[in-house]
């Protein structure tokens, strides 16, 4: 009996066992199954302390990754072109600095290499081609690439600064009838350079064939519009032997700040000898509105006691003495010329000085103007440790301060190509390498906001071309575990597309946003006017059609600091 009982209790053991192992595992599959693990977006309801609202009543998804170049999952490009004369010198150089980029932004680097007699119009078909069918995403322009030319109609804009390509003698004595100026007639050497010709892949801006230079006033000046972002890395001397020279000592530094073998003080500088001629009211209004971002701002891209400013009464012997502190990035405002800066700065005196700091924003008329030798722009870049510049190649009319969102999208680690697509950097263009960033390294903090949206996506409908404005909400909700700033960007309105249509009668979008603080577990609902611009009884019927943009969201959550809205609508009789 007892060798028949034996078997029976192991029996009834093993199915216990069974049952218990079968409850747990029960437990565990009810566990995985209420938070999966997944990358895709997730919805989360959560209650509104503000409204007093019950879970439910409002569905807050959390943003996907967002991709600034709209790779959209597919393999980017970023084209490097070069001529064969500087190549052979730079060969290692050149190999190293794509290993770089590709490490960094994983996309693919495509080297084009040309002879040294190349046409701007064989490099803008093959930019065309990598665009449609490689993605191409940006284009580093390498020594003395051929340069394209502009000016304006000056029959339109007869009131400016730049050259004109339509000048003719009787249009000038018929504007100066009517009490208006236009410029005196042109000389080709002095017509503007535009490297956003290579830009233009499907041939819209008007080209003046006779004179071989386009009406600059027909194309896109909107970095954020443009299929793809452009920098140029062109040394100040046409010398062969010192131009290679001066690329190679650039590539080589570009290396050694990417692998953290040279760095920079997390400082900004600015020097501000436009002042000179101003009051002494009108001086401490512009540096006590300088500094107003930095000091409302919770979250500034500097601290105020990391921002030296240099007014008028400062020397240049002032300026240079603190480039030599390494700061991360360095405003420059002052007239100026392609190789001359106010007060009395000249080529000679940046190659003696040589500065110490990275990044360099200039409001000065013509100092990217790189077709000159000495020019102000490429001293900086190449004869300092500098490895960016944003500097104009024509005159223009600046701001007395540098972009605040700008400094923000910098300061939290976007390159500087990115950085143009998201914010628009006016006249001036990016010297330098467009994939480079100013910081590199993340900071984890496990005290971090957390944006979502109920909407990520805006369709505006149908609206009637004499609503003087119609509104369009959406809500954000922070649910990390420290307050979420979202960043007023009023100097940099919505992207609009909108076919036909001059730019008086596109619809515009106001109450976009003061900088405001979104408490954890609250929420902040956001209002846009879309005002339909142009109407009037003197202009009863303005043109129509469907349009389209973006709208640039800046908050400090550290994974979503940009969130992408597109927007959608269409204007109706």
């Amino acid at each position: 009996m007892k060798q028949k009982l034996f078997p029976r209790k192991i029996f009834l053991l093993v199915i216990a066992i069974t049952l218990i192992l079968l409850l747990g595992c029960s437990k565990k599959i009810e566990s995985s199954t209420t938070q999966p693990k997944t990358d895709t977006p997730q919805t989360q309801t959560v209650k509104n302390t503000k409204t007093n609202q019950e879970p439910g009543q409002t569905v807050f998804k959390l943003p996907s990754k967002q991709d600034f170049d709209n790779c959209e999952g597919k393999l980017c490009t970023i084209a490097i072109v070069i001529k064969q004369e500087n190549y052979d010198d730079l060969k290692p150089e050149i190999s190293t600095w794509i290993q770089d980029i590709e490490r960094e932004t994983g996309k693919r680097v495509e080297l084009k290499i040309y002879n040294n007699n190349v046409k701007k119009e064989t490099i803008k078909s093959d930019l065309r081609t990598l665009y449609y069918n490689n993605n191409l995403r940006g284009a580093i322009l390498v020594g003395d690439v051929p340069i394209a030319r502009s000016g304006v109609r000056c029959s339109i804009y007869p009131n400016q600064l730049n050259p004109c390509l339509d000048y003719v003698e009787q249009l000038d004595q018929d504007l100066q009838k009517q009490g208006k100026y236009i410029n005196d007639p042109f000389v080709t050497d002095n017509l503007n350079i535009n490297d956003y010709y290579y830009t233009d892949i499907d041939n819209q801006c008007k080209y003046k064939q006779d004179l071989d230079a386009f009406y600059q006033d027909t194309c896109l000046q909107d970095s954020r519009e443009l299929p793809f972002w452009i920098s140029r890395l062109t040394p100040p001397r046409r010398n062969i032997e010192e131009s290679n020279q001066l690329l190679k000592n650039y590539l080589i530094r570009n290396h050694k700040f990417r692998t953290g073998q040279i760095s920079f003080q997390e400082k900004f500088l600015a020097y501000l000898p436009i002042l000179e001629d101003r009051s002494q009211e009108e001086k401490t209004k512009t540096i006590s509105d300088f500094l107003d971002w930095y000091k409302t701002s919770s979250n500034p891209p500097y601290p105020i006691q990391n921002i030296k400013i240099l007014t008028s009464e400062s020397s240049d012997n002032e300026y240079f003495s603190e480039l030599g502190l390494r700061y991360e990035h360095v405003f420059y405002n002052g007239h100026g010329s392609a190789n001359f800066h106010q007060k009395n700065v000249d080529s000679q005196t940046i190659i003696n000085k040589v500065p110490k700091s990275f990044f360099y924003e200039f409001g000065s008329c013509s100092v990217g103007r790189y077709n000159e030798e000495g020019y102000l722009g490429g001293e900086y870049l190449f004869n300092s440790d500098a490895l960016i510049s944003l500097a104009a190649q024509s005159p223009v009319f600046t701001a007395p301060q540098p972009s605040f969102h700008l400094q923000l999208l910098l300061t939290q680690g976007t390159s500087i190509g990115e950085a143009s697509k998201i914010i628009n950097i006016g006249a001036n263009r990016i010297l330098g390498d467009g994939t480079l960033k100013l910081r590199y390294k993340k900071i984890v903090s496990q005290n971090r906001p957390k944006i979502v949206l109920d909407k990520y996506e805006l369709d505006f409908g149908e609206l009637d071309f004499k609503t003087i404005g119609k509104k369009f909400s959406f809500k954000i909700r922070n649910i990390g575990n420290a307050p979420l700033v979202i960043y007023n960007d009023k100097g940099n309105p919505p992207k609009l597309d909108l076919k036909n249509v001059p730019p008086e009668n596109l619809p515009s979008i106001a109450g976009l946003f003061s900088e405001t603080i979104i408490p954890l577990n609250e929420e902040v609902e956001y209002t846009i006017d879309i005002i339909i611009g142009g109407w009037s009884a003197q202009n009863p019927k303005p043109y129509t059609g469907k349009y389209s943009g973006s709208l640039y969201l800046l908050s400090n959550d550290p994974d979503n600091y940009v969130l992408i809205i597109p927007f959608k609508g269409e204007i109706i009789e």
